[in-house]
């Protein structure tokens, strides 16, 4: 399901998490998309992702979180 990125740190900070890093792959994640349309698992799905990303209407994230008052 793709969410807004504020509800990603909102759901972060509501389980006493507080991120430490934030990496944008968004590019590397390209290939695999474009890759995907070719798959007999395709969904009908993957073409928009790889478009998506490309025009930046939708970004990858990844988060890394720690614990509030460890």
């Amino acid at each position: 399901m793709v969410q807004p990125r504020s509800e990603y740190f909102r759901a972060v900070a509501g389980h006493n998490l507080v991120p430490v890093d934030v990496i944008d792959p968004t590019d590397a994640t390209i290939p695999y998309w474009e890759l995907r349309t070719q798959s007999e698992l395709a969904t009908g799905m993957e073409k928009q992702f790889p478009t998506a990303y490309k025009e930046g209407s939708f970004q990858c994230l990844l988060i890394a979180a720690d614990k509030v008052g460890r």
